[in-house]
């Protein structure tokens, strides 16, 4: 029928499981890995000698 819209059922994600398809952000998106920056901020504060 004219004008008549249909709409996508919404894709289910599955933490671990790869996207069942590509998603494109529209806008900028940062991502921070707190777990692998706490690591890394670890990692550096080992490697400075003590005063």
């Amino acid at each position: 029928m004219a004008g008549r819209t249909t709409q996508e059922a919404p894709t289910s994600l599955e933490v671990g499981q790869p996207a069942p398809e590509t998603f494109i952000a529209t806008r900028p998106v940062s991502v921070i890995d707190e777990a692998g920056t706490e690591a890394e901020r670890t990692r550096a504060a080992a490697a400075v000698d003590d005063i």
